[in-house]
């Protein structure tokens, strides 16, 4: 059964990390530098529910979800970003709507965040993707064109 809330979802979420991904997403929670930050003792000995708890009680339902993307990223949980994200987005709209092409740019924009964690370059690997969502391509090609053509970015184009 899909979870009712953001809350849940995230809940959801911390529960299917493995034990050391759960420890490095604590960990990560503890080093953040942004406000509001979460105290040490918010977190240490702290279950899945409560660091959930956590999590929206000091940055709200969306904030935290945001928050919580970014840490999974800086734990390299790539695959547990992409669920979470998917799971929010089916809680958050209705195909069609305003929402869910806001979700749907939200997490092409995670894709390319990790695309740039992986061996292929962003461009090749989501030529496809780029060309489908851009209009105007020739302005890009001049941009990249005037870069220096030693660059092997532009050839797969």
């Amino acid at each position: 059964m899909a979870p009712k809330t953001k809350k849940a979802a995230l809940a959801d979420m911390l529960e299917n990390l493995s034990e050391s991904n759960f420890d490095k997403f604590c960990s990560h929670l503890l080093d953040r530098r942004e406000e509001p930050r979460v105290r040490r003792r918010q977190v240490e000995g702290k279950n899945f529910l409560q660091i959930a708890d956590v999590l929206v009680s000091t940055f709200t339902e969306a904030g935290a979800v945001k928050v919580a993307v970014e840490l999974l990223g800086c734990a390299n949980c790539g695959q547990e970003v992409e669920e979470l994200v998917t799971v929010i987005a089916g809680l958050d709209s209705k195909p069609g709507t305003r929402d869910s092409e806001l979700f749907s740019c939200f997490q092409f924009s995670l894709t390319i965040f990790f695309s740039f964690l992986s061996d292929q370059h962003f461009v090749d690997k989501y030529k496809l993707q780029l060309t489908d969502r851009v209009s105007h391509m020739d302005p890009i090609l001049d941009r990249l064109l005037d870069r220096g053509s030693s660059h092997n970015t532009i050839k797969a184009f």
